[in-house]
């Protein structure tokens, strides 16, 4: 099992911005390997876990983990930036 995780910590006006991105992410994992949401131990390629939460005085942190196979981590490194 891999996991990717990305963190961002913005002001509530960037917020709908960077959820755009987490959601691009997701989106594009579901287009790629269709059908095989789902936790890895129950038999799933890949899952997520989105968090939202507000740390008071206009700041929200976005967090997302993407756990998946070697496959779908093979697939993610290609698409996207990975620091390692």
């Amino acid at each position: 099992m891999v996991s990717f995780d990305a963190v961002a910590s913005v002001r509530v006006a960037r917020l709908s911005e960077v959820r755009a991105e987490a959601d691009a992410v997701v989106a594009w994992a579901r287009a790629t390997v269709a059908g095989q949401e789902g936790p890895l131990d129950e038999g799933g390629a890949w899952d997520h876990e989105l968090v939202v939460s507000d740390d008071g005085e206009g700041w929200h942190t976005l967090t997302i983990t993407l756990t998946g196979d070697e496959t779908f981590a093979a697939l993610f490194e290609q698409v996207f930036e990975v620091l390692g």
